[in-house]
């Protein structure tokens, strides 16, 4: 069935052999079961659909217009929702603020008039429900056309992690044995590829055999500044040794791999013998920040 303009010598409406509207001309090549088409000759010259509600003057949070997408036997499980509201009281007129909500259905019965995402009026996207979650290797792009930093590529500029958590820190000799671990603490931030780890370990008492001391638990293997070690940037305090706070301000890190050994600030390792001083306990507590293997 067709409409068609004597005058314009066009089609302006039609329902074809698959049951198709077509608003616009007598035939489209699209799947659509509502088709808008546009050319010259109509008020848009683009495919146009307008939805309003006619209402002076609706007060913020009115809804003005509404798409909801259902099935099921009878047609009526809603799944998705478009909503169109006021975001502020409008006056006739003039075009006033407005916000659109996205919501969808979920099994744990949430209704998709519940919004998971909404568009406000003055830019912001808000997310209602759930968390924004990127696909593998995928991020924030923050890369600008006035950016001019040395070296900045497009991947250096995409925020592709965020990640927090807990870790277990723990001593390791480099040969021998160690006394028992009395508590271990760890607490990581990982942007990016760049780790900080805050943690504390102590013990009772290291033995009086020589051994450098390592920190392993390491949330993240790092990356080195060359193929056999790495320097991280760190800092921490070791009570205990000798009965005095001993301070370090240098780890050394084998690339790629899990130990980091712990320097002084004299340029020598903490050994194990120096932490054994006859004192219930001797602790170490530290932050340090490295860039990861991945």
């Amino acid at each position: 069935m067709e409409f068609y303009d004597q005058t314009e010598r066009e089609s302006r409406l039609a329902i074809d052999g698959s049951s198709r509207v077509i608003i616009g001309q007598a035939n489209h090549n699209g799947g659509g079961a509502l088709v808008v088409c546009g050319n010259a000759n109509t008020p848009n010259t683009y495919g146009c659909a307008s939805f309003c509600r006619i209402q002076a003057n609706p007060t913020s949070g009115t809804t003005l217009t509404n798409l909801r997408f259902s099935g099921g036997s009878g047609g009526t499980n809603r799944a998705a929702e478009i909503t169109v509201k006021c975001d502020a009281n409008w006056s006739d007129g003039s075009s006033q603020a407005s916000k659109m909500t996205f919501g969808v259905t979920d099994s744990g019965g949430t209704s998709a008039g519940n919004p998971s995402l909404t568009l406000k009026a003055g830019g912001d996207v808000e997310i209602n429900r759930g968390n924004l979650v990127m696909a593998n290797d995928k991020g924030i792009s923050f890369i600008e056309a006035d950016d001019t930093a040395t070296g900045e590529t497009v991947s250096s500029s995409v925020l592709d992690d965020y990640e927090e958590g807990s870790c277990v820190m723990n001593y390791s000799p480099a040969s021998g044995s160690f006394a028992a671990h009395i508590y271990t603490s760890g607490k990581y931030v990982k942007i990016g590829r760049m780790v900080t780890v805050t943690g504390s370990i102590s013990l009772n008492g290291a033995g009086s055999s020589s051994g450098r001391v390592d920190i392993i638990g390491w949330p993240y293997a790092p990356t080195g500044l060359n193929s056999t070690w790495s320097l991280e940037s760190g800092h921490g305090v070791i009570k205990g040794h000798y009965g005095y706070p001993d301070e370090f301000n240098m780890l050394v890190m084998n690339n790629g791999g899990t130990n980091a050994y712990i320097y002084k600030e004299n340029g020598t390792y903490m050994d194990r013998s120096n932490m054994s001083t006859g004192y219930n306990e001797c602790q170490c507590s530290f932050t340090v920040t490295y860039y990861a293997n991945a």
